[in-house]
């Protein structure tokens, strides 16, 4: 075998190499990694439905859904905000992701249709016994300014 035989013999071996280490890589972190936590997470449980539900002094009617699912200590899921005035109704589906820690949960939620952009960001603390999530978020609102509002979502079903 000649110089430029072992040459391209090595780049091969080297592209061959690096292809079996990211293949590795990829099946520890998307596969047994994850897997792992899930298995020795002894944490809070928070899958499942949750709902806020307010009514105020001037009728308007403001409703919250989270629907999450959890591995571990990561948090996603959907939500649904649905605000029912005189003025304008306004309903808007989210993409949710976050994370639990030591009792509490945080929330990153991004409007799913993207021509009606809207944000939102989180902090609440598992309470009562992991039947209610008090605390607060900080969103984007109607006016396109920065607004922030303290909130309690229940836990359906459970």
């Amino acid at each position: 075998m000649g110089p430029t035989e072992t040459v391209f013999w090595g780049a091969i071996a080297g592209i061959v190499t690096t292809i079996v280490l990211a293949i590795i890589s990829l099946v520890f972190k998307k596969g047994l990694i994850p897997w792992y936590q899930e298995v020795i997470y002894k944490g809070v449980d928070l899958k499942g439905n949750w709902l806020l539900r307010e009514t105020y002094k001037d009728g308007v009617i403001y409703t919250c859904q989270l629907n999450l699912t959890q591995k571990a200590h990561k948090i996603s899921g959907n939500a649904s905000m649905t605000v029912m005035n005189s003025s304008h109704d306004y309903n808007q589906i989210f993409d949710i992701e976050g994370e639990t820690w030591e009792g509490y949960l945080t929330l990153n939620m991004r409007s799913k249709n993207n021509t009606t952009l809207s944000f939102v960001a989180g902090l609440l603390k598992v309470e009562e016994r992991g039947a209610s999530l008090s605390g607060s978020w900080a969103y984007r609102g109607y006016d396109e300014e920065v607004k922030q509002e303290s909130i309690v979502f229940r836990r359906e079903n459970g």
